[in-house]
């Protein structure tokens, strides 16, 4: 990572990236290799997930495998977020409702102004298009998530 983004060392304090597939092992190496860095685990309700994943990704056939993946990685975020002091878990709605302690938050740590965090929430870019899932498969998601979504202050 210091090499891809070496060509901005002398114009940037801090650099951010989102990874949408990090998992334990993942965030395990990257708390190791930078210790000092803030992390941010945002996470999203799972059926909205869902409809959002294209039909030609690997995983769109396997919501079993879906489910077990996202349960693994939000135990891990809230295990993160309650023992890693520079680590914090946001859900995926209070960003984009611009949900005043969640930009505050954000405003602070990642020192941005709020009218920077408002600039990038108001450009979607590279975002897929929600697709319409069947009853059968929202209540099946809804049914093995609901403990973790509980947890996460989702309504279920």
């Amino acid at each position: 990572m210091a090499n891809l983004y070496s060509q901005y060392q002398n114009s940037h304090d801090i650099i951010g990236f989102k990874e949408v597939r990090y998992g334990q092992q993942e965030l395990e190496l990257l708390r190791k290799c930078y210790p000092e860095a803030i992390i941010f685990l945002l996470i999203r309700n799972p059926v909205e997930i869902w409809k959002s994943i294209p039909d030609n990704w690997p995983i769109s056939n396997h919501i079993e495998k879906y489910i077990t993946t996202w349960i693994e990685n939000s135990k891990f975020y809230i295990k993160m977020d309650q023992e890693d002091k520079r680590a914090y878990l946001i859900r995926f709605e209070d960003l984009v409702a611009k949900d005043s302690q969640t930009v505050n938050l954000i405003s602070r740590l990642a020192q941005l102004s709020k009218a920077q965090i408002n600039d990038v929430l108001r450009h979607k870019i590279g975002s897929t298009k929600n697709k319409m899932i069947s009853a059968k498969d929202e209540a099946f998601i809804l049914k093995n998530c609901q403990e973790i979504m509980e947890l996460i202050g989702y309504q279920v």
